[in-house]
This record gives structure tokens, C-alpha cells and sequence, in this order.
């Protein structure tokens, strides 16, 4: 889970450049080993490798899916959110998870910052209404009223663009703050 913090009309980046990575913030003192070396990072919660990995052992305890129609071992964030679109009571269950605990998150980077507003972006917000409206209950939870009061939430519909897009006004801002 990363941010892309604006503030002030301009990218924020931190003293060293990695401001917004709260995916490595410690939420689970006992939690699963994260591929920074941490435990309990939020990453291990909520990313789609997570939500695969989460999938795979439900189903190899016998849980019913419509995933099982597919190579057990191609599973994928895609195929996941077809299932959860045909009504997969698994796929909707742990996207709903995966939600609530971004929404934990997030709620955090709400406190910090004051933001005027949420955008969710990246794989998982292919996955819609399955992932913004538990996000969104669980920022709403956790948020104090004066933060959350008018906090605007939203699914990003750039898609894999908005990476590209973000990185092209930064340069280009950088270039025109070095002319000016």
C-alpha cells in the first residue's frame, strides 16, 4: 500500500524520498512475515499476493469457490474479481477483509494528513464496490468526524495509466520548477 501524498498543490516525497509507503507499517505484532523482512507489515494484509495466497489455502480446506473451475495454481487478482462479480461468496468474503483492513490503514494516513480526498488506485481497485465500500465503512469507523466529515472517496478509473500519469506531471513539474 503506497501513497502518493500531494500537499500544497505539490508531490510530497519525504526527506529521503519514500514518503507513503504505509504498506510497511507493523499493524499485526504477530503477523506473517512481509518481503521487506518486517512482520506484520500492512502489505501482508492487503495486497493481492496476500488475497491469492488467502484464497488458495481456504480453498485447500475445502471452502467452495468458483475459482476452483480454474488451474488451482493460476489463480489470479483477476480471476478473483470475475468470481466475486458471479457472486463467489469466497472472493466477495476476503476482498471485503482485504478492504476493512485498507480502510484500518488508511484511516491512519486520514489522521496524518487531513486529506481532501482518497483515491484508490492499482490491482485490487479493478475489484470495484467489493474493495471501496468496506474502505470506506472502516475509515469511517476509525476516523474522527472532523476528518472524515467531508473526506471524498474514490475508485480511480485510470487504471494502470494513473502511474504513468503521476510520474509524468512530476517531471514535469520538476522541470518547470527548475526554469522558473
Amino acid at each position: 500500500v503506497g501513497l502518493g501524498i500531494v500537499l500544497n498543490g505539490k508531490v510530497f516525497q519525504g526527506a529521503s524520498g519514500f514518503a507513503g509507503e504505509l504498506g510497511h507499517i507493523q499493524v499485526k505484532e504477530d503477523g506473517e512475515l512481509c518481503y521487506c523482512g518486517k512482520v506484520g507489515c500492512l502489505d501482508t494484509l492487503t495486497s493481492a499476493s496476500s488475497l491469492i495466497r488467502r484464497i488458495k489455502e481456504r480453498i485447500r480446506l475445502g471452502q467452495v469457490s468458483k475459482l476452483t473451475e480454474n488451474n488451482f495454481e493460476e489463480i489470479d487478482i483477476e480471476m478473483v474479481i470475475d468470481a466475486a462479480n458471479r457472486g463467489d461468496a469466497l472472493a466477495i468474503d476476503l476482498l471485503h477483509d482485504i478492504g476493512k483492513e485498507m480502510g484500518k490503514g488508511l484511516s491512519i494516513a486520514v489522521h496524518l494528513f487531513n486529506p481532501e480526498a482518497i483515491i484508490i488506485n492499482g490491482v485490487l481497485a479493478k475489484a470495484g464496490r467489493f474493495i471501496s465500500n468496506p474502505i470506506e465503512q472502516a475509515i469511517y469507523k476509525y476516523c474522527l468526524a472532523d476528518f472524515k466529515n467531508d473526506l471524498i472517496i474514490n475508485v480511480s478509473q485510470l487504471g494502470e495509466n494513473a502511474r504513468l500519469l503521476g510520474t509524468h506531471v512530476y517531471v514535469v513539474d520538476q522541470v518547470l520548477e527548475k526554469v522558473s
